[in-house]
């Protein structure tokens, strides 16, 4: 008698590889076998979860899934992680989790950029602070001191992150944003700081008005003897006075500014005219002499 072939029934497996967070391993490979051979395999991508296809014969009963995670500096393996499991065929599912897998969470991922932007901003801000000092800025503003700070911040916080996410700071480099945002804040926070310390910003002196201003001053020749009856005025000023008998005149000046330049001007008609600018200190104000030449 003929022995008659085994028949052969599809059956298909549905494999989820996780992480210690519960999030599916891209690249995790999962294999199906029989007495220790392989039938099938299949590598996983991301959240698939398209089932393996085999076919099997109807005396098998069970099943040995293994799942393996290759190493990969992405998900933080150093060495190729492998893990069995038996099942029942009629079962057709089964999740793997991997505990010592300690990849970052998708939300916690560093962009290539980060490393290059860091320095970037570092370089600038270097340059920055190079130029403040090489030009002698005697007036640091608010804007001076938030750029260099901002821009340490960022370098900071780049390069934080990058190095977080590489496993180069122990103990956070499951969380690379985290510590990317907070050590940007407080390199900020310290910087300006630092930055207010060394460069404080100097608030201009409140400015003085003064309703009037009360003008004394003299004139006289070249010979240090009083001119009657000079003609006293100021620029661009309602203000009018005439020289006495001592060459003596005075005068209110109205609304003026602490430290405003006015320009008193002399006139006579036996005379040259004569001018002389000053700052104006305080609401009484004693002119200089001033002397006339003749024409």
């Amino acid at each position: 008698m003929s022995s008659q072939a085994p028949q052969l029934k599809e059956h298909a497996f549905v494999v989820f590889v996780y992480n210690r967070w519960g999030l599916s391993i891209p690249g995790a490979e999962v294999t199906v076998l029989v007495d220790g051979q392989p039938m099938a395999s299949a590598t996983l991508r991301g959240y698939s979860d398209t089932p393996i296809m085999v076919h099997l014969s109807e005396a098998v009963i069970e099943v040995t899934l293994r799942a393996t995670v290759p190493a990969s500096e992405d998900l933080m393996v150093a060495q190729a992680i492998s893990r069995d499991a038996t099942i029942r065929v009629d079962v057709g599912s089964y999740a793997f989790t991997f505990k010592e897998v300690s990849m970052p969470q998708p939300e916690n991922r560093i962009p290539s950029w980060f490393q290059p932007a860091g320095f970037a901003c570092g370089v600038a801000t270097l340059g920055f602070f190079m130029w403040l000092a090489a030009t002698n800025v005697t007036q640091v503003t608010f804007a001076h001191q938030a750029v260099i700070a901002l821009g340490m911040a960022l370098a900071a916080a780049f390069i934080g992150g990058d190095a977080a996410a590489k496993s180069k700071i122990p103990f956070f480099k499951n969380s690379p944003i985290a510590i990317s945002a907070s050590g940007g804040i407080a390199v900020f926070v310290i910087v300006f700081a630092l930055v207010s310390l060394k460069w404080p910003i100097k608030e201009s002196p409140e400015q003085v008005v003064f309703n009037h201003v009360r003008l004394h001053g003299r004139v006289l020749d070249e010979m240090s003897k009083p001119i009657v009856g000079a003609r006293v005025t100021v620029e661009g000023r309602p203000f009018l006075a005439e020289t006495d008998t001592t060459g003596t005149f005075e005068g209110d000046l109205p609304t003026v500014t602490q430290g405003a330049l006015i320009t008193v001007r002399v006139t006579h008609e036996q005379f040259a005219s004569g001018a002389t600018t000053v700052a104006v200190q305080g609401s009484e104000f004693n002119l200089a002499d001033i002397k006339l030449t003749p024409p």
